[in-house]
């Protein structure tokens, strides 16, 4: 008599969530014309400049007296306007870990953090 074994398929190999990438987050975070999350625009704008994606071109002033940094897509030549939140020292640690949490995968309303700091 033989006996049968039963084997099931091998589970699905489910492919991990993407970390998104500095740039992808900053073009997402642009689009939304959120104010709340300035800071976290300006500090991605920063580290892909560092990266040498973007290029700073000019800095502009406006009447309210805000300045809005114009940086260049290098490979792509987009232009970027980041308005420039003026962080103080003290405040960039709490950013550059809510940018961190946000680009592991973290959930938006991290930024949202972000936001209070610079108010």
């Amino acid at each position: 008599m033989e006996k049968y074994i039963h084997r099931p398929p091998p589970p699905e190999n489910k492919e991990p969530v993407q970390k998104e990438t500095a740039e992808s987050l900053l073009r997402r975070l642009v689009e939304t014309d959120d104010t709340t999350i300035r800071n976290t625009i300006y500090i991605l704008a920063v580290m892909l400049e560092r990266k040498r994606i973007l290029q700073e071109q000019h800095v502009e002033t406006r009447a309210d007296g805000i300045k809005i940094r114009v940086y260049e897509h290098k490979k792509t030549n987009e232009t970027f306007l980041i308005p420039d939140p003026v962080l103080q020292l003290r405040q960039l640690e709490m950013v550059q870990e809510e940018v961190v949490a946000m680009l592991s995968g973290g959930k938006e309303e991290v930024a949202q953090g972000a936001a209070s700091v610079g108010q």
